[in-house]
């Protein structure tokens, strides 16, 4: 009796351990399929093609933190010389597969 009770353990430990690969190899896929969507819709402001704007996250620097403004002020400038004063925010960089186009929303 012990040795059923210990394959059927065996066998339901199995089975969860492929139900959880085989979920988590969905995942990367479910949102490649949910991106490709998205920019087979993205249009070029140049030549007006859609669906061949290819788009990564970069971060771009925009204007004068406040906070670091204010560490420089503390510091008597010293902060400056390890973060400098501009902010870095997040953007998309576009580019057309068409035309070579390059810009960043």
């Amino acid at each position: 009796m012990t040795v059923g009770v210990v394959v059927i353990v065996l066998f339901l430990a199995f089975a969860v351990v492929a139900f959880v690969h085989d979920y988590r190899a969905g995942i990367p896929q479910a949102k490649a399929a949910a991106k490709s969507a998205q920019t087979a819709r993205i249009e070029c402001p140049h030549c007006g093609v859609a669906g061949r704007v290819a788009t990564k996250p970069v971060k771009v620097k925009r204007g004068i933190s406040g906070g670091k403004a204010t560490g420089a002020l503390l510091t008597g400038g010293v902060s400056m010389l390890a973060t400098g004063l501009s902010r870095k925010e997040g953007a998309t960089a576009m580019a057309c597969g068409n035309c070579g186009m390059h810009w960043t929303v």
